[in-house]
């Protein structure tokens, strides 16, 4: 099945969601596609999506809605429509995206061996069958971790920017702004005066370039395999806060990997969690991410979409 670049975010998002493809076809306005998804009580529901390249006109939707018809399923059309609706569902990418809890970038979080990849990584060494320099394996997996998991757009700088005072990356929404940096070590990360300095060096450089542009840093987010003496880091939070007002987050990759398990069951949640709440604490742990989401569960405003399936998404 090609899919044009348009599509592709739209199949990853679905995918992401649970959705299993049963089978795809591309026509000249649109791409059809057969899904479905096991709800948490083991009940599978049947869906064709057709998302559409340009409005379609009544007689696309009813050709459409004919198909869907004949195989008693919902038709559910991802753009506009013309004429009446004929009882189909018909809603813009963004609602979609909205209702299945943002959009996934990537399947990478989702595939079963990214959390024992991320702890070894952490760890500053190679997991078996991958490729490359541990450390900057471990910057990918955390940025794409951070952007299933927050939903916002997460900026990774990369090694070709390592001589310039700018951190690993970046996390930036219109109204929320976190600088993050990815510590992969064997024996666990050690923060030194060093280590404060530079942090406090980057939130400055970044105050001083975008202030007109961006709100300050929420938070300095900081991940690493472990950290090799965690009594301490209150305290390497208040002298970061000293140096550019702006305190620390720290994040293990094993925690790290328990919240992104936690999500790829009811990715629907992502949204709802509070993360500057989360960020905000000194350490970060999916403890806390569980507390948060069982406050949202409770308050039944998003309908669960929980779900066990021995299907694979990719």
């Amino acid at each position: 099945m090609d899919t044009k670049p348009q599509s592709n975010h739209v199949i990853r998002t679905l995918m992401g969601s649970r959705f299993q493809l049963v089978s795809g076809v591309r026509k000249p306005s649109y791409m059809l596609l057969e899904m479905d998804r096991y709800d948490e009580f083991g009940h599978k529901s049947p869906y064709m999506f057709a998302h559409c390249e340009r409005k379609l006109a009544e007689a696309e939707v009813l050709g459409l809605k004919s198909i869907a018809d004949g195989k008693g399923i919902p038709l559910v059309v991802i753009g506009e429509i013309d004429g009446n609706n004929h009882d189909v569902i018909c809603m813009t990418e963004s609602k979609l995206f909205g209702k299945l809890g943002g959009t996934i970038q990537s399947f990478l979080p989702l595939e079963p061996d990214y959390g024992e990849h991320m702890t070894i990584l952490g760890r500053n060494s190679l997991p078996s069958g991958l490729q490359g320099e541990a450390d900057d394996l471990f910057e990918i997996y955390v940025q794409q971790g951070l952007e299933f998991l927050l939903q916002e757009r997460v900026v990774r700088y990369g090694q070709e920017r390592k001589f310039e005072v700018v951190p690993d990356g970046l996390i930036a929404s219109n109204s929320l702004v976190f600088l993050y940096d990815c510590k992969a070590a064997k024996g666990g990360y050690a923060f030194g005066r060093d280590s404060i300095r530079q942090f406090s060096d980057y939130v400055r450089s970044f105050h001083e370039r975008y202030s007109a542009y961006a709100p300050r840093v929420h938070s300095f987010l900081v991940v690493s395999g472990f950290f090799e003496s965690p009594k301490t880091l209150p305290d390497r939070s208040q002298e970061l806060y000293a140096e550019c007002q702006v305190p620390l987050a720290c994040l293990t990759s094993d925690e790290m990997r328990a919240i992104v398990e936690i999500f790829s069951a009811q990715p629907t949640y992502r949204r709802s969690v509070d993360w500057k709440k989360i960020l905000s604490s000194v350490i970060v742990t999916a403890d806390a991410v569980r507390k948060n989401l069982e406050e949202r569960k409770k308050d039944k405003v998003i309908p669960s979409t929980e779900v066990k399936t021995d299907g694979n998404i990719s």
